[in-house]
């Protein structure tokens, strides 16, 4: 009995090691479809306005969901109402999740002295939201988002104007 076993399994062995065999094929289709990832371009800057400060400072926040919206504390005093939420277009394939992130950050004037930038936030529909917000886009493959935040103003801070940016990145969800 082991004779035999020993002998088929050589045999079986033998046949798997004998010369090629004549190859099969079947093709196989690949493909790969590239998508646009969201883009993002600047509609309106956001403008904290014209003011004065007394010896306290105070802040300056402007509203993400609507232009024209700020509210000043402490011995702040706004001029002119020229304070504007920012605007940026978020252009995304249609149906997508996109979040969009936004950061807090430095103006600067000429001489060197600075203001900080601070509780950034973002909409598009609903309540503005700190730092990111998340949508699915639109059918028409675009959205308006609105930018706001809280400008620092020290105390007998120096007159002039400040300058700086705000990074606003989008990115479509998997």
């Amino acid at each position: 009995m082991r004779k035999f076993s020993g002998l088929v399994f050589s045999f079986f062995v033998a046949a798997l090691t004998m010369g090629p065999m004549p190859a099969q094929g079947e093709i196989l289709d690949a493909s790969a479809e590239l998508v646009l990832g969201a883009q993002v371009t600047q509609v309106d800057p956001l403008s904290f306005g014209k003011f004065t400060v007394g010896p306290a400072g105070g802040t300056i926040q402007v509203n993400a969901k609507a232009s024209g919206i700020a509210t000043a504390t402490g011995d702040v005093a706004l001029l002119g109402n020229l304070e504007q939420r920012g605007v940026v277009n978020i252009l995304a394939p249609k149906g997508a999740d996109i979040e969009v992130t936004v950061s807090d950050t430095t103006l600067t004037e000429p001489n060197g002295q600075t203001m900080r930038v601070v509780d950034v936030t973002c909409v598009e529909r609903g309540n503005p939201s700190r730092g990111s917000c998340n949508f699915k886009m639109q059918p028409a493959g675009n959205a308006d988002i609105g930018v706001g935040g809280t400008l620092v103003v020290l105390p007998n801070q120096r007159p002039g104007l400040y300058q700086g940016v705000i990074v606003v990145t989008a990115n479509v969800l998997q």
